[in-house]
């Protein structure tokens, strides 16, 4: 069908498209893989009978967190591409929440994770296994010299983060954490109330700060007592913060913040400061510049520990630097990851300091799957996929493509896009009502499932659940950057019309 003559929208002319962007064709060397994808995959369901049987057989928490009204049933991935049950193709922006990093089913980690398999699948940490050193001794190459840095293998980024948190009490002796507003450190909450034990008892035996404490947004947080030992401080949020408009004084009155919460908050000596320098699933808030390096100071000089969460920016996403806290010449205590370290495997680490690993070793501590073997082969197999495919630099050089993109859409619909912000392969758009800051959820949900109708799978975070992120596989390339821009153009344009938006 013919376009229709190009229509005004704030004196800015934009192409409306009756016809659907045009999805790439399937890459030559994935149709010869053995599964042909554009042709569906068997499954031993129908697609209705898994939608019934999730409901039916598995918790009904997994509703809270569901994608899409009609949910997305992905049966094949490779490198940046998905596909479904019914063989559509898309471009994978989302990378399963950040846990796919070098590609869905990178050929060289499946060789790792087989070769493994046909050796041994599990080890208990009681005995000695050569797997989780090879990983950890090429996981150590990545991080700071003249450290002497040990790996701590376990399952999970909330867990990692749990870990990171009683190491550092148990070496200082202090107790108080601080975390940040709008941070996301994790689901895990540990709390336990034993009526045996006396009321002012309870602060020391049975309520424990969490992974779900440290996180600084309500959605993430039930209704349990919580919390306990942990103090928020202001996110410095240059976009609609308290100080977004203070210019280059921003990061230094943010970071007094810290300053004033141990100084009016706790004891005057505290535990450790946990940050993300991306704030991910916050709604992609990069810490600016300046900011570190004076919380951190801040937090030395009361005795505590530097904890830096790399789970979603970390292996090279950010492109200028393989560590996010690089980019702010700090060198942190402890360092969590998770996610892109097994490239869907489940496998984290806390990469920390010996002399305050050997802090927990008067008890014992052991974790019955952390450092097992096939995992840990894979993340061995994604540190050399990393190196071998040169994907940190594909993050700098693609990822200015994928940061001109989303400027020029925002240049284009400034009464939809609020702000653009993030660095390397981690970009959020968010979307705001028209002349305002004020978040638009529904305009964000709307677009959000418009553009999986056409064939691009986007995140969806922060508090309001107004911000679009761009978080793919960094396999990514530029001619998936062209095709990202047609169809947030697409979405955008239907959303307008399919609205009403006065013009």
């Amino acid at each position: 069908m013919a376009s229709k003559a190009p229509r005004i929208f704030n004196s800015v002319r934009v192409e409306r498209k009756f016809t659907a962007p045009t999805r790439p064709d399937t890459p030559q060397h994935i149709v010869e893989h053995a599964l042909d994808p554009t042709k569906g995959a068997s499954t031993t369901l129908s697609y209705e009978q898994i939608q019934e049987g999730r409901w039916k057989h598995l918790s009904p928490s997994l509703s809270t967190f569901q994608a899409f009204q009609k949910p997305y049933f992905p049966v094949f991935g490779h490198f940046q591409y998905l596909w479904d049950h019914e063989g559509n193709q898309y471009l994978d922006l989302l990378a399963q929440n950040l846990t796919i990093s070098v590609g869905h089913n990178h050929p060289h980690v499946v060789a790792r994770a087989k070769e493994q398999m046909k050796k041994m699948v599990h080890c208990t940490t009681m005995y000695l296994n050569e797997t989780p050193i090879l990983a950890a001794q090429k996981l150590k190459e990545t991080l700071p010299p003249g450290e002497d840095w040990v790996v701590h293998y376990v399952n999970s980024g909330s867990e990692a983060v749990d870990l990171a948190v009683m190491m550092s009490r148990v070496y200082t002796g202090s107790y108080d954490i601080i975390s940040m507003r709008n941070a996301y450190h994790g689901f895990h909450l540990n709390f336990s109330f034993n009526l045996d034990v006396p009321c002012y008892l309870l602060i020391t035996s049975g309520l424990h700060s969490s992974a779900m404490d440290l996180t600084g947004l309500n959605v993430c947080k039930q209704n349990l007592p919580g919390s306990f030992g942990v103090k928020h401080v202001q996110n410095p949020d240059m976009y609609r913060g308290v100080f977004a408009d203070r210019g280059n004084e921003a990061p230094e009155l943010y970071a007094r913040d810290v300053r004033d919460t141990i100084t009016y908050s706790t004891s005057g000596k505290v535990a450790g400061f946990v940050f993300e320098k991306v704030q991910g699933y916050g709604g992609i808030h990069v810490l600016p510049h300046g900011y570190l390096q004076k919380a951190t100071e801040y937090v030395r000089e009361a005795g505590g520990l530097i904890i830096a969460d790399e789970v979603q920016s970390g292996f090279g996403r950010m492109g200028k630097a393989f560590w996010s806290f690089e980019l702010d010449g700090i060198v942190p205590d402890m360092i969590v990851t998770a996610k892109g370290l097994g490239n869907g495997f489940p496998v984290a680490a806390v990469m920390v300091k010996r002399k305050i690993a050997e802090a927990i070793t008067h008890k014992q501590f052991f974790n019955t799957y952390g450092g097992n073997p096939l995992v840990t082969a894979a993340s061995l197999g994604v540190l050399e996929a990393l190196e071998k495919d040169k994907t940190q630099e594909r993050a700098l050089s693609v990822g200015a493509v994928f940061k001109t993109t989303l400027d020029n859409l925002k240049r284009d619909f400034p009464d939809d896009i609020g702000d653009v912000r993030g660095m390397g392969l981690m970009y959020g758009v968010e979307l705001c009502k028209p002349n305002s800051t004020e978040p638009d959820r529904t305009k964000a949900a709307w677009v959000f499932e418009a553009m999986r109708d056409q064939g691009v799978i986007m995140g969806l975070g922060g508090l309001y659940k107004n911000v679009l992120r761009v978080m793919p596989p960094m396999a990514v390339s530029e001619e998936d950057a062209a095709f990202l821009d047609q169809v947030f153009r697409y979405a955008l344009v239907s959303y307008r019309e399919s609205h009403a938006v006065e013009i």
